[in-house]
């Protein structure tokens, strides 16, 4: 009897046991739910306008830009003509950075990749603080990184997509010209060396053997129809090109010479007409002329220098659009 009584015992004790086991164990669970549902800014109390300077390391060189007014400046060069959304952009990635993973006082960084950061984003605030972000190693199953900020211990885990906001070299941030929309071309030129070549837009009159052409060149003071699909393929080399990067915002004239600019290849010349603007976006119907010439230099490999007519911007184009423009003549666009 009084062994029953004691295995009843033991055994109530071993459901207590078990059912405060279980109750610690899913009060545990229900905090670490509620820790991994909480976000951690990583810079406190930060808006997206204290930010007034932010610079980053990329390929060994150092970028700094600093906001002067309402304008954000290259401090290396301020009068590089900088594309105002990637400092904008970058502030508000910055003032929004927040973690779900947070780390304090850990001993060791370099089990996080912090130790040698791979690179660093120092900010400057308007109240003259400055906090440095030391960017870490990636987390192999989230993908996520881990960061710190300078003068602290702290570890943070945040998305994948912060440290590409700042992996950017001054090139890649500069502000392109802005090529024309020509969509009432009336000639077109190219003009390579003393030799040029000029085609005319014309829609009216017998010429056009009742608009069977449209486009024409003079041969022999005459002139010549030229094939319709043919001569707007050629037209749209320079309609449709595209700057794929820029090479240098403000060439000398050595480096002219280098790509070729002094000496073109060809000098394409395009005179259109597009609509009067009255002020506010508003147009009064009547059509202005208007000439845009672009001059063609040497070829690099698949690309090509070249640079609008009057400015010292030197972009590359593909080489094959280039081609489109070299090869036109009377031979290969008449009918």
């Amino acid at each position: 009897m009084k062994r029953k009584k004691n295995l009843l015992i033991l055994l109530i004790a071993l459901v207590v046991v078990a059912g405060a086991y279980f109750g610690i164990s899913a009060l545990s669970k229900d905090e670490d739910a509620d820790k991994a549902e909480i976000t951690v800014p990583v810079l406190d109390n930060v808006k997206k306008e204290d930010i007034t300077g932010i610079s980053w390391n990329y390929e060994g060189n150092k970028i700094d830009l600093v906001k002067e007014g309402s304008a954000w400046v290259c401090a290396q060069d301020k009068a590089f003509p900088l594309e105002q959304n990637f400092p904008e952009s970058m502030s508000a990635t910055i003032s929004e950075l927040t973690s779900t993973r947070f780390f304090e006082d850990v001993e060791n960084m370099a089990d996080y990749g912090l130790e040698n950061p791979s690179h660093t984003i120092t900010v400057k605030l308007q109240n003259g603080e400055e906090t440095t972000i030391s960017v870490g190693a990636q987390n192999a199953v989230t993908s996520e990184y881990y960061v710190s900020k300078s003068g602290e211990n702290d570890v943070y885990l945040v998305e994948s997509g912060f440290p590409a906001s700042f992996r950017h070299s001054m090139y890649d941030m500069v502000q392109y010209e802005i090529l024309p929309v020509m969509s009432d071309i009336k000639t077109f030129t190219v003009k390579k060396g003393e030799e040029e070549f000029e085609i005319e837009h014309i829609d009216e009159g017998e010429i056009t053997q009742s608009g069977k052409y449209a486009w024409f060149t003079k041969v022999d003071g005459e002139y010549q129809p030229l094939d319709t699909s043919k001569t707007v393929d050629f037209i749209n080399g320079l309609k449709r090109m595209q700057w794929t990067s820029c090479e240098e915002y403000n060439a000398s004239d050595e480096k002219l010479e280098l790509y070729g600019l002094s000496e073109p290849r060809a000098v394409v010349t395009a005179v259109y007409k597009e609509t009067a603007d009255t002020g506010n976006g508003a147009s009064n119907g009547g059509k202005i002329e208007k000439s845009f010439s672009v001059i063609i230099g040497k070829a690099a490999g698949e690309s090509c220098y070249v640079m609008i007519s009057g400015s010292k911007m030197v972009y590359f184009i593909n080489e094959s659009t280039a081609q489109t423009l070299l090869s036109g003549s009377y031979g290969s666009l008449k009918p």
